[in-house]
């Protein structure tokens, strides 16, 4: 994956404008680029780079490839978690309303 962090922030950005708040913080810690917040507290979820301004809800970490794999569509989210490729800390049930952006993912 070659994607930076700015663009895969840009698409995650895209994917979660169509869902609902997620009523929640999450950070996603994507091993070998950074970290993601969605803070889906407000009207809508906000994704930006770097630490969320508290504590989050839920906390992920994947690698770089997993996401990928998330956003093309070649990854379920359910088999990367029981593989050991997603490790969820925190509320699941944050983790599981993540799941519907995933579903619409493209390729980079």
């Amino acid at each position: 994956m070659t994607a930076s962090l700015d663009l895969i922030a840009k698409e995650i950005s895209r994917l979660a404008g169509g869902e609902m708040p997620i009523a929640a913080t999450a950070l996603l810690q994507i091993d070998g680029l950074g970290d993601l917040v969605i803070d889906g507290t407000g009207d809508a979820n906000v994704v930006s780079t770097g630490a969320p301004a508290g504590p989050p809800d839920v906390t992920i970490a994947m690698d770089a490839a997993t996401l990928a794999g998330l956003l093309d569509g070649s990854q379920d989210a359910g088999a990367a978690f029981t593989q050991g490729r997603i490790v969820v800390t925190g509320k699941v049930e944050v983790a599981m309303a993540l799941a519907a952006f995933w579903d619409r993912g493209d390729p980079y």
